[in-house]
């Protein structure tokens, strides 16, 4: 008789560390974080020596979880408050998608299996995303939805309960090493703690708490949340979640506000809270569907789902913010005439950033049909450029070759810092 693999054993398998690495490198490659593309470009370059040694460490249970880097951002304009994102080493990351993929490949049928693929829940599932969502809201709309609440739960991922879900894996797995694996990778310590001062506070180092930014977060997140997927998915109402954002669609406003008020109760028990639309506006809606509203980035009006304004001014905002940091690199490169060994964001920098993030958005709103959106946004970013590009040719004028040069972003060979030769034995 054919003995299964054991879920810890999977993790550790050749094939699911390196489909787990895809995942990571194309992460890297999308994100904003110089620091984060460099990490998987210097774990590439020993990409199956690395592999190995993850193997090797997971099979003689000794694979330990590093401390993270903390990193404390402004959660954005007209908010208050910062958001704790967490950056791990490569090599957690790599296994920390693996478990991911384990669970939702091989850990069977039941109600563990049933809770990883509501319908309704849309983030963080492997083959779903915000598509999903949109038609699910379309599908609900032809049922006779008509209204709408749209809310999300306060301090989702700092307040997390994570000896719940823990429970539900012991109970549900027969695999005490690899729970035990999936306890230590959402458990949370920073290797920059003391630079952080005050912000460190931010971040879930206790008992409750996980990683955001961390996909076995989110994973936990749809575990920890199944009995409220179910109680707002029954009769007439339909709850599509995004991880801590959610949207309640309903025949009336009565029926979606007996909705709103049982999934508060479930998330009560908890220990965590939604936003009401009339005591918290700023974080909750309500309404009519056919007034449109926001979710998920997206203004929600059926046959055309154009990017929000909060999306748009936001775009723009960082393509503002790139070319700011761009002028910024052009005037040192032309002040100080030093050579460049390193590469910095000057001029083709600047526009390569900039492509890489319309290509991102675009990404992320391919679902919308506003056509006349995209064309306002791209008149508004040529301007942008060409004001760019303007005070790029009034800033270099008059500078000599090479300057120019480090300004437009161009390597200089003649700026190589020539190395001794190494000492050798004959």
């Amino acid at each position: 008789m054919k003995v299964e693999p054991s879920l810890y054993s999977r993790v550790r398998e050749r094939q699911v560390l390196l489909k787990a690495w895809r995942v990571i490198k194309a992460n890297a490659e999308r994100s904003g974080n110089k620091q984060s593309r460099l990490d998987a470009q210097q774990f590439e370059e020993n990409l199956f020596a690395n592999i190995e040694n993850i193997q090797r460490r997971l099979q003689k249970k000794t694979f330990k979880f590093k401390p993270a880097l903390g990193v404390a951002i402004p959660k954005g304009k007209g908010k208050v408050g910062k958001r704790a994102i967490i950056v791990a080493p490569v090599s957690d990351r790599v296994v920390q998608r693996a478990i991911l993929d384990v669970l939702y490949r091989h850990c069977g049928s039941g109600d563990l299996q049933a809770a990883l693929r509501t319908p309704t829940s849309v983030g963080g599932v492997p083959g779903r995303g915000i598509g999903h969502a949109l038609a699910l809201i379309e599908k609900a709309e032809d049922v006779g939805a008509r209204y709408f609440i749209r809310s999300d739960i306060r301090d989702f991922f700092p307040s997390f309960p994570k000896a719940n879900v823990i429970e539900q894996l012991r109970k549900a797995l027969d695999d005490g090493d690899f729970v035990d694996l999936f306890e230590s990778a959402i458990n949370v310590e920073l290797s920059n703690r003391a630079q952080l001062g005050p912000d460190a506070e931010l971040f879930p180092l206790g008992a409750d708490g996980v990683a955001q930014g961390s996909p076995l977060s989110v994973l936990a997140g749809n575990l920890l949340l199944k009995d409220f997927d179910a109680e707002l998915n029954r009769r007439d109402v339909v709850c599509v979640r995004y991880i801590d954002d959610f949207l309640i669609l309903a025949k009336s406003g009565k029926a979606a506000g007996k909705a709103l008020e049982a999934g508060r109760s479930i998330l009560k028990n908890l220990n965590l809270e939604a936003y009401d639309p009339q005591s918290a506006p700023h974080k909750a809606e309500a309404g009519p569907i056919n007034g449109g509203f926001d979710f998920l980035g997206y203004r929600v009006v059926r046959g055309l789902n154009p990017p929000s304004a909060l999306a748009r001014e936001k775009l723009l905002g960082k393509i503002s913010e790139q070319i700011a940091e761009g002028k910024k690199w052009v005037n040192q490169s032309l002040s100080d005439g030093q050579p460049r060994t390193k590469r910095t964001q000057c001029y083709i920098q600047t526009l390569s950033q900039i492509d890489d993030t319309l290509r991102g958005w675009a990404g992320a709103y391919q679902y919308s049909r506003s056509v006349q959106s995209f064309v306002d946004l791209d008149r508004r970013i040529d301007e942008m450029i060409l004001s760019f590009e303007t005070w790029f040719d009034r800033a270099v004028h008059g500078y000599e070759a090479d300057r120019y040069r480090r300004a437009l972003g161009v390597r200089l060979l003649s700026d190589t810092a020539p190395v001794d030769l190494p000492s050798v034995d004959m």
